[in-house]
C-alpha cells in the first residue's frame, strides 16, 4: 500500500453492514423455513441463490470500480470499512482493478500525483461521482452475499464432493532403499582400504561412525567429497525433471477432481501439500488458499488462474512421486557424507581451504562453507 507522503481524502461513513447482512439472512430463513417438503425447500433455496448471483453480477463490478476510483484518484481513507469488506478483500479489489490480478502485489507510491498517474496509465476508470454511488452498490452486494451464504446451506450441490483416494506406494521403503544405495556407493569410497561390504558396515548410518572412519589412516575424505557431490548433482537433476511433473499432477487432481488424501498419495507432509497447491494456483507457496463452497467454484477458479488440467493425472502421478521421494532420500544421505568429508578435509592432516575443496568437488565455495558449518554444528564444534 502507498507510503507516507500521500495525503488522504475524507472517509465515507459506512452503513451498518452487520444489520444489513443479518436482515438479509433472516429474510431467507423466513422464506425457506415454512417449506416442509425437502425437495421444494431445495428448489426454493436454489432460486434464492440464482437471484443473489444475478444481483452480484450486476453490482460487484460497480462497487469495485467505485472503490478503485475513490482510492486511486481521491485517496479516500478507510474504504474497506466503507464497503464492508476485509482489508485483504479490499487489497484484492485494488489489485484486480489496477493490475488485472487480485493476488498481485500493489506497488508503492510516494505522492498522490504518482498514484494518480499510474492509475491513469493502467486504465483505471475515474468516476467523478463515485462517492455518491458507492454505498448503494455496497449495500446490495453485502445483502446478496448474505442471502446466498444462508441459502446455500439448504442446497446439496453447494457442498464439496470428493474423488476417490489414490493408494500410495510404500514411501518408507522407497526412501530406505535409496539411502541404502547411497551407503553402498559411498561406503567403499570413504574407506577404500576395506572390502566393500566391510566398508559399508564400518561407515554405517551414523555421522559419528563416518567421522571416525574418515580420520583413520585408510580414510579418503578427498575421494568421498567428490563422489558425494556427484550423487547430489544426480539427485538434483532428477528432482529438476520430476518435481514439477508431480506437482502439476497433484494440482490437477485436487482442483479438477477433488481427490482425497493427496498428501499421502505423493508422500509429503500436509504443509508441503498446501504449498504445492498454493504455488500452482497463486504462484506463491506462502499464500493462503481461498476457500470454496462447491466443486464448480473450485474448478472455475483453477481455470481462471491457469492451473493445467491433466486428464490422466491419476495414472501419471505415482511415478514422478516415487522418483522424487527416492531422489530426495539419496540427496539427503549424500549431503551428510559430503558434510563429514568437507569437515575432515578442513582439519589435519589435510588442512584444505574451502576454495581447494570446492574446486576438487566441483561445487561453489559458498556450499563448502555451509557444509562445513553444518558438520561442525552437528558435532558440537
Amino acid at each position: 500500500m502507498p507510503k507516507a507522503g500521500i495525503t488522504y481524502g475524507p472517509r465515507i461513513t459506512p452503513p451498518d453492514y452487520a444489520k444489513i447482512k443479518k436482515d438479509a439472512a433472516d429474510r431467507v430463513l423466513e422464506r425457506l423455513g415454512p417449506i416442509a417438503r425437502p425437495d421444494m425447500r431445495i428448489a426454493e433455496a436454489a432460486e434464492v441463490v440464482r437471484q443473489a448471483d444475478a444481483e452480484l453480477a450486476l453490482h460487484v463490478d460497480e462497487r469495485n470500480d467505485a472503490t478503485a476510483s475513490l482510492w486511486f484518484y481521491e485517496q479516500r481513507m478507510s474504504l474497506a470499512k466503507t464497503i464492508g469488506v476485509t482489508p485483504t478483500a479490499y487489497r484484492e479489489i485494488l489489485s484486480e482493478c489496477l493490475l488485472g490480478d487480485p493476488l498481485a502485489e500493489l506497488p508503492t507510491f510516494e505522492t498522490n500525483e504518482e498514484l494518480v498517474a499510474f492509475a491513469k496509465k493502467r486504465g483505471v476508470p475515474h468516476i467523478p461521482d463515485a462517492a455518491e454511488k458507492i454505498l448503494e452498490s455496497a449495500r446490495v452486494v453485502a445483502a446478496a452475499q448474505a442471502r446466498k451464504k444462508t441459502a446455500v446451506r439448504f442446497v446439496p450441490k453447494y457442498k464439496m464432493t470428493y474423488g476417490p483416494r489414490i493408494a500410495p506406494p510404500d514411501y518408507a521403503k522407497i526412501q530406505k532403499d535409496a539411502e541404502d544405495g547411497v551407503l553402498e556407493r559411498l561406503g567403499p569410497v570413504a574407506r577404500p582400504d576395506l572390502p566393500a561390504d566391510q566398508a559399508v558396515e564400518a561407515v554405517g548410518r551414523s555421522d559419528s561412525s563416518l567421522a571416525l572412519h574418515l580420520r583413520q589412516p585408510g580414510g579418503r575424505p578427498d575421494m568421498l567429497v567428490a563422489e558425494a557431490a556427484e550423487v547430489v548433482r544426480q539427485a538434483d537433476a532428477e528432482l529438476a525433471l520430476h518435481v514439477d511433473e508431480r506437482n502439476d499432477a497433484t494440482a490437477s487432481l485436487w482442483f479438477y477432481e477433488q481427490r482425497m488424501s493427496l498428501a499421502k498419495t505423493i508422500g509429503v507432509t500436509p504443509t508441503a501439500y498446501r504449498e504445492i497447491l498454493s504455488k500452482s494456483l497463486l504462484g506463491d507457496a506462502r499464500k493462503h488458499l481461498p476457500t470454496f463452497e462447491t466443486n464448480e467454484e473450485l474448478v472455475a477458479f483453477a481455470k481462471k488462474r491457469g492451473v493445467r488440467h491433466i486428464p490422466d493425472a491419476a495414472e501419471k502421478i505415482l511415478e514422478p512421486a516415487r522418483i522424487v521421494a527416492a531422489a530426495r532420500a539419496r540427496r539427503k544421505a549424500a549431503v551428510q557424507f559430503m558434510q563429514e568429508a568437507v569437515l575432515a578435509l578442513s582439519e589435519k592432516p589435510y588442512d584444505w581451504d574451502p576454495e581447494k575443496i570446492a574446486d576438487h568437488a566441483g561445487v561453489q565455495r559458498k556450499l563448502v562453507y555451509q557444509q562445513r558449518a553444518a558438520a561442525r554444528k552437528r558435532h558440537g564444534l
